[in-house]
């Protein structure tokens, strides 16, 4: 049996979670979706993703700091953390709460797909 890499997405914002979602299951990965960032920490450990894909803006959660308590839990290296937003102004600040990349939304399939590829030394 293929390994798929794992992904998991975090993002308030339904439709675009899911449609994001179905779209990386199609082209090869395990994808596991969180519309509560509630539960973040649930499931890395359960569920042991080799990249998270978070929107920075989570409702009442920030994904920044998400990602900083992610790093302080767990290796810091794994897993890979790629933050999301639609405000340019993260883009330059994204290393400083230890993710590893960010994307601008709106991005398209093929960007995600190229850095989440990126990531996992895929060519």
């Amino acid at each position: 049996m293929k390994y798929l890499p794992k992904i998991l997405m975090v993002d308030d914002e339904s439709d675009f979670l899911s449609r994001s979602s179905a779209l990386l299951r199609k082209s090869g990965f395990d994808v596991y979706s969180l519309l509560d960032a509630d539960e973040v920490f649930t499931i890395v450990e359960r569920y042991r993703p080799d990249i998270v894909v978070i929107d920075i803006r989570l409702g009442s959660h920030d994904g920044r700091d998400i990602c900083r308590e992610i790093r302080d839990r767990y290796d810091i290296k794994f897993p890979k953390i790629i933050l999301q937003s639609g405000w340019a102004e993260f883009g330059t600040e994204y290393r400083e709460h230890g993710a590893d990349d960010f994307l601008l939304k709106p991005f398209t399939l093929d960007q995600l797909i190229a850095m989440i590829k990126h990531h996992l030394k895929w060519t």
